[in-house]
């Protein structure tokens, strides 16, 4: 089913605000479970940018699936800057993101439909790796899952 264009240019204009309020609103419970203000030495102040480029991550992966190609190659650019506009480096990290997951499901295309665990593994591992400066040690990788998860049930519908 075609999107509504109404619909999509408003949510275009709403996604970086949501992703934003939601790293805001995500990070008290995160932390209760997991513990990541210790793992990280307290050092917290990235998991905004890093779970808000995520968020932006899921939603136009989605897009991706759900519109033309002319349609996706014209939104995407305004996407890119608006994340530009709130951070100088939100365009690099977007793409850093989609490459990692990307590369983190290269081995098995099964892994790729969306909703897949390995899709929520690899996003969160994205956003530990960032938090914690280097690779995600076992322990250290806990939370990967959850907070994947989380992004996915918040933005994988964000275009519906």
């Amino acid at each position: 089913m075609p999107l509504d264009e109404a619909v999509v240019e408003g949510r275009v204009k709403a996604l970086l605000p949501a992703a934003r309020a939601f790293a805001i609103a995500s990070l008290n419970p995160v932390d209760a479970e997991f513990q990541i203000a210790q793992k990280t030495h307290g050092e917290l102040s990235n998991w905004d940018f890093v779970v808000s480029v995520g968020g932006v991550a899921v939603a136009v992966s989605r897009l991706f699936d759900q519109v033309s190609a002319r349609q996706f190659a014209q939104l995407l650019p305004r996407i890119v800057q608006e994340l530009d506009a709130w951070d100088e480096q939100g365009s690099a990290a977007l793409e850093d993101c989609r490459a990692f997951i990307a590369r983190s499901l290269a081995g098995n295309p099964a892994q790729r439909q969306p909703g897949h665990v390995a899709i929520a593994d690899g996003l969160g591992m994205w956003i530990l790796w960032n938090l914690y400066g280097h690779c995600p040690s076992y322990a250290e990788s806990a939370p990967a899952r959850t907070i994947g998860n989380m992004l996915q049930a918040t933005f994988a519908a964000w275009w519906e």
